[in-house]
């Protein structure tokens, strides 16, 4: 089972190979800040209702079943994770340097 505090603990990332009962393949990682650090292990889940609890805790009832590491999913969650990371570095640098240009006028 996944567990999170304010963005620490795991939680299941990634969907792939989806079925039609509603199954799927997702990976557990080691979280930080809600950033995947360490995949711990692949799995075949079956959700059971929605997520309960709130933004800063919060859990949802999976059956899982464990399979080998899908890397293919792995990696799809990092370039996702370090996309998103540096699309906000850019806003970031873009905002501080707009500032910056507004300063010297």
């Amino acid at each position: 089972m996944a567990f999170s505090f304010n963005g620490i603990g795991t939680t299941y990332y990634g969907k792939r190979d989806v079925d039609e009962n509603g199954s799927y393949i997702t990976t557990k990682f080691i979280i930080i800040a809600y950033f995947p650090i360490i995949p711990i292990g692949s799995f075949i889940v079956m959700p059971h209702g929605p997520a309960e609890g709130n933004s800063a805790m919060s859990f949802q009832a999976l059956d899982s079943v464990p399979i080998p590491l899908s890397w293919k999913q792995v990696l799809n969650v990092y370039f996702a994770a370090f996309g998103y990371s540096a699309a906000a570095a850019v806003w970031i640098y873009a905002v501080a340097s707009f500032v910056e240009y507004l300063r010297q006028k």
